[in-house]
């Protein structure tokens, strides 16, 4: 793409959109990374979901192992972080869980990861906040002790056909420290999905999304601040 700089005397510049690292990443069925941002050192981060239960988050060049190693339902979301410097997987997770609502008319769970941003890095320890939607009724709601997540807001899955899901994960090593599901209950007519995520300088988080209603109003949609 474009051309290289003139020989030595020519004056030319380098054309910045030339292509320096690709790489293909997935497992032997479907994966989509959807999402990839970089952090203020130039590490690529990236998320999306796979259907691989051989997705390769422990290739043999990572630094720190996985998370959560083991694929989990019928889709699971990934989160990885590659590095600025060698391009090596610094760290990839699974994330998700096993098992639907019954509402969904089906057992198995699926979870996929959307959308990411990193912190701005004067904001105390650097995390990966992720959004993306679930149906799993084994996702786990979590928040950190003695953390800056002590006091998240946490609520399991209640309902639907799926939920938005947010958690935050450590840009370091990817440990989890906050997970939460957001949205209403009951009826498997209507659907939440975390779409968009995005933090401003003083470290506030502000997630979007899509609800989704197919007959039934709904009229327990929660307010959160």
């Amino acid at each position: 793409i474009g051309y290289p700089a003139l020989a030595a005397g020519g004056g030319g510049s380098v054309e910045p959109r030339n292509l320096v690292w690709s790489t293909y990443a997935g497992g032997s069925s479907g994966d989509e990374y959807s999402c990839v941002e970089v952090d203020g050192a130039g590490h690529p981060y990236a998320c999306g979901y796979t259907h691989s239960n051989d997705f390769p988050v422990q290739p043999g060049n990572e630094v720190f192992s996985p998370f959560i190693g083991n694929f989990q339902g019928w889709s699971s979301a990934i989160i990885s972080k590659y590095s600025q410097v060698n391009k090596q997987l610094q760290w990839s997770t699974f994330y998700g869980g096993n098992h639907s609502h019954e509402a969904a008319g089906n057992n198995q769970g699926r979870t996929t990861a959307q959308k990411l941003c990193v912190n701005a890095p004067e904001v105390g320890e650097g995390y990966v906040f992720v959004t993306g939607a679930t149906n799993t009724i084994d996702f786990t709601p979590y928040r950190e002790d003695e953390s800056i997540f002590q006091e998240a807001f946490i609520e399991p899955n209640l309902g639907g056909r799926r939920r938005m899901w947010v958690g935050a994960f450590t840009m370091y090593d990817g440990r989890r420290c906050w997970a939460t599901t957001h949205g209403a209950s009951g009826e498997s007519t209507w659907a939440e999905d975390g779409l968009a995520i995005a933090m401003d300088p003083d470290g506030t988080l502000v997630v979007g999304g899509r609800l989704y209603n197919s007959s039934t109003p709904i009229t327990d949609f929660p307010s959160v601040t």
